[in-house]
């Protein structure tokens, strides 16, 4: 287990989990851990994942929506683990951060 998490930034969060819970099952079920269960660990994991990923795109949602938005929440949820999640969220949350007006660029020259 000690090894597993030696190694922790080889893995994602959730598959760091599981290696550690598998470890642990492995040592105090034994033979009784199946690949059954092994799947219902893993699928129980990302479901906890996911979960917080739809949380967490919500929060920054509901932060630029707000008027002005939220810039402290941004920049807590930008640096928290997974950042701002994908481009389409950090397209929008940027300008905020930076306090950046987007209509008032002018145009790319030539």
């Amino acid at each position: 287990m000690i090894h597993a998490l030696e190694n922790y930034h080889q893995f994602s969060a959730t598959r760091l989990w599981y290696r550690i819970i598998n470890l642990w099952a492995q040592r105090w079920l034994g033979s009784m851990v199946t690949p059954l269960v092994k799947m219902l660990i893993y699928n129980a994991l990302a479901w906890t994942d996911e979960h917080s990923k739809r949380h967490k795109r919500n929060r920054i949602l509901k932060a630029l929506s707000s008027s002005p938005p939220d810039v402290a929440t941004l920049r807590q949820l930008a640096i928290s683990r997974g950042g701002l999640l994908d481009d389409c969220l950090r397209k929008r949350a940027w300008p905020c951060l930076l306090d950046i007006d987007v209509q008032s660029i002018p145009p790319k020259p030539g």
